[in-house]
C-alpha cells in the first residue's frame, strides 16, 4: 500500500509520496483519516498520543506534579497508572456519570483523585486533586471510529486502525471488524494480542 502524507501542520507531515497532490485527508474529533489511491484502503489514526505525541507524558506530568506536593511517587508505579488511565477511559458509563454527577471541571477534579488513590497516596487528596486539575489546565491551556470509516467511504475489510490506547483504540476497533495495530513505544502492553509497532515507521511493513 503507498501511505499518502496527512498534513498535521504547515511543518509536519506523516509521510512523503509522488501522488500525495491527489490525497483526500480530514480530521474528525481526535481520529484522522488517510486515503490511499491503491487497493487499501484506509488507515484511521488516533490523534492524541499515536500522530500527536507529547514529550512529556501525561503520567509523567502527573507524577511531577504529585512530587510538588510533596508525595512520593517510585518508579514502578508508572506502567501501572498508565494501565489503570488507558483502562478508565473505555468505561464510558463510569465517564457519564461522573460528568453528570461533577460537572466538566469536577470530573477533572475527581479523575486525578482517583488517581491519587490507586497509587496509595495520603494526605489531602482533595485539596491535591484540585491543585493537580488547576495544573493541567494552567500548562496546558472519536468522533466513533464507524463515523470515520463513513467518512472516508471505506469499509471495515479495508481498513485498519492505529492508535495508543488498548483499551479504546485496539479493543474498539476489534469490536466493529477493524484490524487494530497498537503503537506502544514505551512497552506499556508487553503482551497485547494485536500486531504492535513502536513508531510510525514501522507501519510501513505491516500494510
Amino acid at each position: 500500500m503507498r501511505i499518502l502524507y496527512l498534513k498535521i501542520s504547515d511543518t509536519e507531515c506523516l509521510a512523503k509520496h509522488p501522488v500525495a497532490k491527489r490525497a483526500r485527508h480530514s480530521v474528525s474529533g481526535r481520529c484522522a483519516i488517510i486515503r490511499a489511491v491503491t487497493h487499501l484502503r484506509t488507515i484511521l489514526f488516533d490523534l492524541d498520543g499515536t500522530l500527536i505525541v507529547d514529550q512529556v507524558s501525561l503520567v509523567t506530568q502527573f507524577f511531577q506534579y504529585c512530587n510538588r506536593l510533596g508525595h512520593d511517587t517510585a518508579g514502578d508505579m508508572y506502567r501501572e497508572l498508565y494501565r489503570w488511565r488507558h483502562e478508565f477511559w473505555v468505561d464510558s458509563d463510569r465517564i457519564n456519570a461522573d460528568f453528570k454527577r461533577f460537572g466538566e471541571r469536577g470530573f477533572w477534579v475527581e479523575y486525578h483523585k482517583q488517581q491519587l488513590n490507586f497509587m496509595g497516596l495520603n494526605g489531602s487528596l482533595d485539596d491535591h486533586a484540585e491543585q493537580i486539575t488547576h495544573w493541567f489546565y494552567e500548562d496546558g491551556s472519536h468522533r466513533t471510529v464507524t463515523v470515520a470509516m463513513k467518512m472516508a467511504n471505506s469499509a471495515p475489510d479495508s481498513t485498519v486502525y492505529v492508535g495508543d490506547n488498548y483499551f479504546i483504540d485496539i479493543i474498539g476497533a476489534r469490536n466493529v471488524g477493524i484490524t487494530p495495530i497498537l503503537i506502544d513505544p514505551e512497552n506499556i502492553f508487553p503482551d497485547a494480542e494485536c500486531k504492535v509497532i513502536r513508531t510510525l515507521k514501522e507501519l510501513r511493513s505491516l500494510v
